[in-house]
């Protein structure tokens, strides 16, 4: 009698147990196959074992990586299929889906499948860098004016630099660097016939979610490139920002998203010497600085004024091909010695990925004389 009322029991608590915490139920993508090339609107299917039931959802995630990744969509209904409109993501970069199965409390998940992106209207960008920038000195600056005549990030080149070490957390105490701001600059080719862009912004993953930062109107007339830069307050050092664009038609039609660029803040670069108003007799001045972690390699600049200023002269440079790893650099014995004046000079630490700059971190500009 005892054994009789206790199977009910037991067999109750059995298929609790397997519908509850149970095994994982087996989750495959069925389409597209792996590595295909996909555009518009595309079907996503998955199976799921035969006997069971349940809903299956599917994201979009940076390739072998371990996020979660943007929801595409979800279907709890055979055939396990899934529209994804893979406009609003970047063209080109490297993603890749995934489904998650839910049946009862337990969950799988599937082999993800790589994919790649190919929409015709999407614009291109042509980079995203990350900026650490001293006092007064904005990404508009930089991009405008002064160095901005002279440093396009899409001209350093990198010669024999070994991969950058992962960035890490600041180490500089917060009054050793006052007034630094942290700065994206997004630089794209115009498309005819745009009326405006939308530029956005991605904090968690290349695969997005993006956020619109802003409506910008298309330039007037011909050029060679569209920029927009701007303060990302709030970021810290060692984040990795995302950037893409979509062009904007007459009457507000949209295009599809851009390839996307990335960036990863560095923290501050410091100079060595000389030191602020030093005097430098013979007019060949040696200049050195701190190491800082991250980058792959530096770039200095000595001008005759504040390299800011839009009629600065830069009299020494190994801007863009001799970017140096080391720490210091000797004023040419081949090149004419300064003449008497002030002049200024400071450093970027450069990081390249990809063989492209994502991230620049200038130093405070210092003077020196020369008698």
């Amino acid at each position: 009698m005892a054994v009789r009322w206790l199977l009910p029991l037991l067999t109750g608590l059995l298929l609790s147990s397997c519908g509850d915490g149970g095994p994982p139920p087996s989750v495959t993508l069925i389409t597209p196959a792996n590595d295909a090339v996909l555009s518009g609107t595309s079907a996503i299917q998955a199976t799921l074992d035969d006997d069971v039931k349940g809903e299956v959802r599917v994201y979009a995630r940076k390739r072998d990586s371990k996020e979660n990744g943007v929801l595409i969509g979800s279907a709890n209904t055979r055939p396990y299929i899934v529209r994804w409109n893979t406009a609003p993501y970047p063209v080109g970069s490297e993603l890749e889906i995934y489904a998650k199965a839910f049946v009862g409390g337990a969950e799988g998940e599937s082999t993800p499948v790589r994919v790649t992106l190919q929409n015709a209207t999407a614009p291109t960008l042509e980079y995203l860098v990350a900026y650490n920038l001293p006092a007064n000195v904005t990404g508009q600056s930089l991009g405008q004016k002064g160095p901005g005549a002279l440093i396009d990030p899409r001209q350093i080149h990198a010669a024999h630099t070994a991969a950058p070490a992962p960035v890490a957390a600041p180490t500089l105490r917060a009054q050793a660097t006052p007034g630094r701001a942290l700065w994206a600059e997004w630089s794209w080719k115009p498309v005819d016939g745009a009326a405006g862009y939308r530029i956005m912004l991605s904090k968690k993953s290349i695969a997005g979610p993006y956020e619109v930062r802003k409506n910008q109107a298309a330039s007037a007339g011909s050029i060679a490139s569209e920029r927009y830069s701007e303060q990302l307050e709030g970021s810290d050092i060692g984040e990795r920002v995302y950037g893409a664009v979509r062009s904007l038609g007459a009457t507000n039609t949209e295009s599809a998203t851009s390839n996307a660029g990335t960036g990863v803040f560095l923290d501050a670069q410091q100079v060595a010497s000389p030191a602020q108003n030093q005097t430098i007799a013979d007019g060949r001045p040696i200049l050195t600085w701190s190491r800082l972690q991250g980058v792959s390699g530096y770039l200095f600049f000595l001008c005759d004024r504040p390299c800011t200023q839009d009629s600065a002269v830069t009299k020494w440079t190994n801007f863009p091909k001799n970017m140096t790893s080391e720490l210091s650099a000797v004023y040419p014995a081949s090149s004419d010695k300064l003449a008497p004046g002030t002049y200024y000079w400071w450093v970027a630490g450069v990081r390249m990925e990809g063989g492209k700059a994502v991230s620049l971190s200038y130093s405070e500009q210092r003077r020196l004389v020369v008698p």
